[in-house]
């Protein structure tokens, strides 16, 4: 895994910064200056930032020159499905897909899990 660092300069301290946290190294290309993040980018000047926080349209001129890599650990596979308690009803639960209600009738939690553990097979 590549690390780099970067040095950051606050007041008259110098900070060393690791960039593990999914920044991408991008390069400006072609003519003319680019203001982002409170900077200005010139041309064939390298600069780290997030893939969602790149403007659409300034994806036509900054180019990724490195992507940092993740261990496989540190992806989380987030489940959709939820298993919500009933109101008013002390161990009933319903299983919801963002804002609808997949099962029909109240399951208990051993139920429930089951029905999770299948949904997200």
């Amino acid at each position: 895994m590549v690390k780099r660092v970067r040095k950051v300069k606050k007041g008259n301290k110098v900070k060393k910064v690791k960039k593990d946290d999914g920044l991408i190294e991008y390069k400006k290309i072609g003519g003319g200056s680019l203001r982002f993040d409170g900077k200005i980018i010139k041309p064939n000047q390298t600069f780290f930032a997030l893939k969602d926080k790149i403007p659409l349209g300034f994806k036509d001129v900054v180019i990724p020159v490195a992507e940092l890599k993740f261990k496989k650990s540190t992806v989380k596979k987030v489940s959709k499905y939820k298993l919500v308690n009933i109101k008013g009803k002390v161990g009933w639960f319903d299983i919801y897909d963002g804002k609808k209600k997949l099962n029909e009738k109240a399951l208990n939690r051993k139920e429930g899990e089951k029905m999770l553990k299948s949904l997200q097979e």
